[in-house]
């Protein structure tokens, strides 16, 4: 069981260096776990590719579909953010002593409470995760 934040996920539904690695790593664990935030993060992630003209509209809708169909078929493990991992995350940024952003915070309180492997691409997340003591896996190209 790995939980993944959306540095993992984005390279499973688009093409970037990570690619070819995020579906091997997909291949190797039986369950795959995401929360409720991985649905904002992707589709905020899309957003920005079309504004940026990176990928047209069509392109982005037809990943959002792949990947809420993947979501619905249990393709991935989803849980849902609690109140406790709020106050968790609101007491390791409190300590105001890593970079970590609300959302990341929130990523690592989920698998932290859960005792769920984070995988992540995100050098200063991966960072901030050892520093709290969260079991973690920086993957790179």
């Amino acid at each position: 069981m790995i939980y993944l934040d959306t540095s993992i996920l984005a390279p499973f539904y688009w093409t970037e260096a990570l690619s070819e690695s995020v579906a091997a790593l997909f291949q190797q664990n039986e369950m795959l776990v995401i929360s409720e935030l991985s649905d904002v993060e992707l589709v905020s992630a899309l957003s920005r590719r079309v504004r940026m003209q990176e990928i047209d509209r069509a392109d982005a809708v037809t990943i959002v579909d792949r990947f809420q169909n993947h979501v619905s078929i249990g393709f991935y493990n989803r849980l849902t953010v609690t109140s406790q991992h709020y106050q968790i995350a609101k007491s390791w940024m409190q300590k105001f002593d890593t970079p970590l952003r609300t959302l990341d915070a929130l990523h690592l309180a989920i698998a932290y409470q859960g005792s769920i492997p984070l995988i992540t691409a995100d050098l200063g997340l991966a960072k901030s995760a050892e520093r709290l003591n969260v079991n973690v896996q920086l993957l790179q190209p």
